[in-house]
């Protein structure tokens, strides 16, 4: 049984690198691996570099390491990676490809490939070439395979065969096989299945780097919770949330930096009409378009004060598969027992990469409709009756402007003191609710603490393996910020590193807001929209 293996698997867009690196995390977790998948692309369609990046172990896996055991070229152009190689490394390359000194080199008979089977299958035919080094059963990796199941299998019998004829002294002892941790799953798909889960109904979106893959799971999944649609931009994609929602229908709506922007202003509609909703923003790097296909954490103050006006809300921010499963079902299920807006923050990082995955079951949401014409009535936590339209006996009424409690528009001033105080009182409510939940989670007992929210928190839980001197703490809850439980964690801690996704120091920001920052705390900011690498990480806050 392999302990951990790394391998970068690189080319140009079109040459299947995307589907080839979920193939391989796939099949390692077969053989009873935790996988991890992490994918590095351009914003082309077809052309420029692509890699992806896969690593295999014993243990549970949650972000990729720059220094790999194989590297997989399918273009001359992917030969430069075979300096993250380690030492005696495998490069599997193309037959006229130079040995390199120090490492292992497989080459391929590109040629001959492509004229007896067609360019479509080098990939194909550089993994097999490596589970044949590693002695694996190819059959598994064949049956992944959705499609060409023929020419596949003609193509792995002819590398296989060419493989052990000429690295016959490279071949490895037999991999055992065991039973399997759980299912490989990219963040989207958890996130839309979260979602499905908890009881969505409608999803709605316009396509957006790097939330997209939630709009495309959704869609081919219709049958199972409602309706997925793509509207024509994203000031319609929430507004027609919106109306779903004051129907009665469990809505949610996905999207990026900029197309959040372009939601604000519906966002503060939902805010005075208490219209429950969850926003996913998974956030890429810079500001305007920035690096589309690239991750950041720059979007997080943005949320929490997203709209014009006040009115509460809550901001989440899942750093793994699991919690983005479990915590898109919670803040969906929040969003409609507060009648508020809730905020998933993803990004690239954890959005499109995958990881060996089980989740947990999550509630699914049980609404109790109200009779009356009180839509907005006074209450002790600010949480009135849910009314929808199209009830008999109900009159359901909305609207933009201050109003009463039926709905009607007012600008008395006494009445519209005694509304925003209504749903002020909402926010007490939500705080009192948190101390029910997992809203800031730990790793390690060392006295160097590491403030992370988001998929930031992985590198570092990585880096735990190199160092025992760390303890991770990772606020989940980011609205209302659980101010209380991050300075207990506090208490013990030596020195304070605080790394992120941006230039600024958002999260910074928020522990001064709160008072818990002190003058000797570290930032660690990084934004070239690259992850951290958990040996660098570990380094880092060491020294």
């Amino acid at each position: 049984m392999v302990k951990e293996v790394s391998v970068l698997i690189a080319g140009e867009a079109g040459q299947g690198i995307d589907s080839s690196g979920r193939h391989i995390g796939e099949f390692f977790n077969e053989q009873g691996l935790y996988s991890f998948v992490y994918k590095d692309y351009g914003s082309v369609i077809r052309g420029g570099h692509t890699f992806s990046v896969i690593k295999a172990s014993e243990n549970e896996v949650l972000a990729h390491e720059r220094d790999v055991d194989v590297v997989i070229a399918l273009n001359a152009e992917s030969l430069e990676h075979f300096k993250d190689l380690k030492k005696n490394g495998i490069l599997i390359c193309a037959d006229n490809c130079k040995d390199v000194k120090g490492f292992r080199t497989i080459k391929i008979p590109f040629s001959d490939i492509e004229k007896k089977f067609g360019k479509i299958f080098l990939n194909s035919a550089c993994i097999i070439a490596l589970l044949t080094v590693m002695n694996y059963d190819v059959n598994d990796y064949l049956k992944l395979l959705t499609k060409r199941h023929k020419e596949n299998a003609e193509v792995s019998k002819f590398i296989s065969d060419y493989v052990e004829k000429n690295y016959s002294g490279m071949i490895e002892s037999k991999k055992l096989k065991t039973s399997k941790k759980g299912e490989v799953v990219y963040g989207n798909d958890a996130i839309a299945m979260g979602m499905a889960a908890a009881g969505l109904e409608r999803y709605y979106a316009y396509p957006m780097t790097p939330a997209t893959g939630i709009l495309h799971y959704l869609a081919a999944h219709q049958k199972e919770f409602g309706l997925a649609l793509q509207p024509e931009n994203e000031i319609s994609v929430i507004n027609m949330a919106l109306g779903s929602a004051y129907a009665g229908k469990i809505s949610a709506v996905g999207t990026s930096g900029g197309g959040f922007d372009l939601m604000h202003e519906a966002l503060s509609f939902a805010g005075t009409a208490e219209i429950p909703l969850l926003v996913i923003n998974s956030q890429r790097s810079s500001s305007s378009t920035g690096l589309p296909t690239y991750s950041g954490q720059a979007d997080l103050l943005s949320s929490i004060y997203a709209g014009h006006g006040e009115f509460p809300k809550i901001v989440v921010a899942p750093s793994t598969t699991e919690e983005a499963y479990e915590l898109s079902a919670e803040a969906l299920k929040l969003a409609w027992k507060f009648q508020i807006q809730s905020i998933l923050l993803s990004d690239k990082n954890l959005s499109e990469s995958a990881k060996t995955t089980k989740f947990s079951k999550v509630d699914r949401i049980k609404l109790n409709f109200a009779k009356g014409a009180q839509r907005y009535k006074f209450s002790k936590d600010g949480i009135s009756p849910l009314i929808i339209p199209g009830v008999k006996d109900v009159t359901s009424k909305i609207t933009s402007y201050e109003h009463d409690e039926f709905g009607y528009s007012s600008e008395d001033g006494p009445m519209a003191m005694q509304m925003q105080e209504k749903r002020a009182k909402k926010r007490d409510a939500i705080i009192a609710e948190m101390k029910k939940l997992e809203t800031v989670k730990t790793y390690g007992n060392g006295k160097i603490a590491v403030i992370a929210w988001g998929s930031a928190v992985n590198p570092f839980r990585e880096a735990l393996k190199y160092s025992k001197d760390l303890k991770i703490i990772q606020p989940v809850y980011l609205e209302p910020f659980p101010t209380e439980k991050i300075i207990k964690e506090l208490k013990t801690a030596k020195a304070v590193f605080v790394p992120e996704y941006n230039s600024t120091g958002q999260l910074s920001e928020i522990l001064k807001r709160e008072g818990i920052w002190k003058d000797d705390f570290v930032q660690m900011l990084k934004c070239d929209g690259r992850p951290f690498n958990p040996k660098q990480a570990a380094i880092g806050v060491i020294k």
